[in-house]
């Protein structure tokens, strides 16, 4: 037979009361009779001292932890397992993306990729950029072949952008010749920012082979 701790307390009370009521007449009774109330009274007490150790290892979770009469164990589905002393931390898992496009384009616009290969399951390419599903320091670098014509004068300009507001400064490449334009950062992003390359073409300069790589470090 189970009992709850509220009921082996609300016995406890009745027996101490029954305890104090009949030792002073203990002798006019039958001389066992004051002795048993004492005896179980005692048992009950022993009884819920186990009880309350055993509640300690069900701190913060839910556990009834009820115990059998005999023998003083819980009830299979109230085992417990002893908190690991060293617990193994979470192993970090970064997220990723490499996206490129192979297309030449002459316009002056957010690099349009085409291709996501590898890209983690949480990362998203959108016609804007990279979006991040998941808030930390990222390595972002991004690689552009230039293509010019002999008379241009006014250099082409590539920088990344997140979102639509924050621009970031040291990512700025210029070229006004034929050539591999390239730049590594390293971001602090939020959950939900996209990534954006863009472009800023004079007339008589094109880009190809645009490529952008993002992985979480931190």
């Amino acid at each position: 037979m189970f009992q709850s701790t509220s009921e082996i307390k609300k016995q406890i009370k009745q027996l101490e009361l029954l305890v104090e009521i009949f030792s002073p007449i203990s002798s006019k009774l039958n001389d066992k009779f004051v002795d048993q109330l004492k005896k179980k009274l005692m048992l009950l007490k022993d009884k819920l001292e186990k009880r309350e150790d055993k509640h300690k290892h069900c701190k913060d979770k839910y556990c009834d932890c009820w115990l059998k009469d005999d023998p003083w164990e819980p009830p299979g589905d109230c085992d417990y397992q002893q908190p690991n002393p060293n617990p193994q931390p979470t192993p970090f898992v970064p997220h990723y993306a490499f996206v490129y496009t192979i297309t030449e384009s002459r316009e002056s616009r957010n690099v349009l990729f085409t291709v996501a290969s590898p890209i983690h399951d949480e990362v998203e390419l959108n016609t804007e950029g990279i979006k991040v599903s998941k808030g930390g320091v990222y390595q972002i670098n991004y690689t552009v072949v230039v293509k010019s014509t002999p008379d241009v004068t006014i250099p082409a300009k590539f920088y990344i952008v997140i979102n639509n507001d924050i621009q970031v400064v040291t990512s700025l490449t210029e070229s006004s010749s034929s050539q591999h334009v390239t730049s590594t950062q390293l971001v602090s992003l939020l959950e939900g920012d996209v990534v954006k390359l863009v472009a800023e073409l004079p007339e008589g300069i094109s880009y190809t082979t645009a490529s952008m790589q993002l992985i979480q470090v931190e």
